[in-house]
């Protein structure tokens, strides 16, 4: 299927890439974070079954 370039279609694919341009990635990319957890604090994750839900919630608590 095909549409129609109008206007409003260039502005916003031209916005999308200055955006990447400047932060090397799209506005509706999440944007990789990489930081290191150390030995003690990994052994206190030992009890915890999904170690990335619970990092991303307490990343989320911490910023929120």
């Amino acid at each position: 299927m095909f549409k129609k370039i109008d206007k409003q279609m260039k502005k916003r694919c031209t916005d999308a890439l200055e955006f990447y341009d400047i932060n090397g990635y799209f506005p509706w990319q999440k944007k990789k974070v990489v930081f290191t957890i150390s030995r003690e604090n990994i052994k206190r994750l030992d009890g915890i079954k999904n170690k990335s839900k619970f990092i991303d919630e307490l990343i989320s608590i911490k910023l929120g």
